[in-house]
């Protein structure tokens, strides 16, 4: 099922309340401001509104949703994967770099592949 809120990610939590299903800590913030009880008839323009109201309120980088992926969290304490994330964040031309590391390993582009995947579009690329 698809998260109610951001209508992108897989849904794995759901509101006591409403019961609507969302994916992430940001998304069930804004699902919490504008959740209204068991029986809430808000539309879907309404939703959509008040979601780009409240997001602007919450103070959570657009990372946090990577907490929500086991998987990328797990790669992500790789020491490997770190060095290689210093490396680029460090590099003079860090797109230069990135796209250097992207060509020569192919585990590497993967996991970016799947960060992509999953990032909200406000961060995506």
């Amino acid at each position: 099922m698809i998260c109610s809120v951001c209508k992108i990610n897989q849904a794995k939590y759901t509101c006591p309340i409403c019961k609507a299903k969302y994916c992430c800590l940001n998304c069930a913030k804004i699902h919490k401001s504008i959740c209204s009880g068991p029986n809430s008839e808000i539309d879907s323009q309404n939703i959509l509104q008040k979601s780009e109201e409240v997001t602007e309120e919450i103070s959570i980088s657009p990372f946090e949703i990577f907490k929500s992926f086991p998987e990328i969290m797990n790669k992500l304490s790789d020491p490997r994967l770190q060095d290689i994330i210093i490396r680029i964040d460090q590099a003079d031309d860090r797109e230069k770099e990135l796209v250097d590391e992207l060509a020569r390993n192919k585990e590497f582009e993967i996991f970016v592949h799947q960060l992509l995947d999953v990032a909200p579009k406000s961060i995506e690329p």
